[in-house]
């Protein structure tokens, strides 16, 4: 299936996707439209998705426990380089949080690598390596890839089914708890197949947030220079002592009708279960000069 998602007014992401690998190319596109093959491909995709998706909670417990074990230095070494990398950069630590920090984790949560990837591949738009650096989506795609050549013909193993709620627009943020780390007493192919189902799930989670995010109708052309841009939906795993909670966000316009001369007023949906204090809900409203803060 042949998927083409514009990212940006010069350049579109095409995204050919088989049983294989799926290959990644920019191309020259109109701005804002998506081929009815696309919207197709789109619709296909996200039912599939929302059955399969799973928390990035699992896959971080899996990872970490998988550096933490004495058989971990017995994987490939390029397997072992991107766990390592996904375990230390896959996510913010909140003890040494600031604003600057968190601007780049939410860059690098996944839902932005395509747009980095065709930033890179424009004449003319400069490149920018750190776009892609340390993204998470282009992390699990690295590992999946590395996966199944080492399972070769076995599939990976299916996450729970214990799943938590699919992204969807206009939906609150959904923050989800630790994930216990797994007994690593089971033999490394079961422990790879394991982890190669928990990275597809993260992935088909990660599509359902870029999803939600696209126009209502993005195969109509461009839309109004006025009209109300949808949340961007993110999640960051939360690297704490024993435990990797998820923290969901929501980041987009207040929703309130915009006078003359006013600024756009915006909005920070964010949602966080942790062990201790169980799920906490929060907005941050930010309009002008003016600050609203509610738990």
């Amino acid at each position: 299936v042949r998927d083409s998602i514009t990212l940006s007014p010069e350049a579109a992401l095409a995204l050919l996707a088989s049983e294989g690998e799926p290959e990644v190319a920019a191309q020259a596109s109109p701005p804002r439209i998506m081929s009815p093959e696309a919207r197709s491909a789109l619709a296909a995709m996200i039912p599939r998705a929302a059955a399969h998706q799973t928390s990035l909670a699992p896959l971080f417990a899996q990872a970490t426990a998988l550096v933490e074990d004495p058989a971990f230095e017995t994987m490939p070494a390029p397997v072992r380089t991107v766990i390592e990398a996904l375990v230390r950069e896959g996510g913010i630590e909140p003890a040494t949080l600031d604003a600057a920090t968190l601007r780049q984790a939410l860059a690098r949560a996944g839902p932005f690598f395509e747009a980095g990837l065709a930033s890179l591949a424009v004449p003319g738009q400069g490149q920018n390596p750190a776009s892609t650096h340390g993204d998470l989506k282009g992390m699990l795609l690295a590992l999946r890839g590395l996966l199944r050549d080492v399972l070769g013909q076995a599939a990976p193993e299916p996450a729970s089914s214990d799943r938590p709620a699919p992204p969807r627009r206009g939906l609150p943020p959904l923050g989800q708890p630790a994930s216990p780390l797994p007994d690593m007493t089971e033999d490394p192919a079961t422990a790879t197949r394991r982890l190669a189902g928990a990275v597809d799930g993260a992935l088909d989670r990660i599509r359902l947030q870029q999803a939600a995010a696209l126009p209502d109708d993005p195969g109509r052309g461009p839309t109004r220079p006025d009209a109300m841009p949808a949340d961007r939906l993110l999640e960051l795993p939360l690297r704490l002592p024993g435990e990797t909670p998820v923290l969901g966000l929501s980041v987009g316009p207040d929703g309130r009708a915009q006078k003359p001369g006013e600024p756009r007023g915006w909005r920070m949906r964010l949602s966080l279960d942790l062990a201790d204090t169980g799920r906490i809900d929060g907005l941050v409203a930010v309009r002008g000069r003016l600050t609203a803060v509610r738990l």
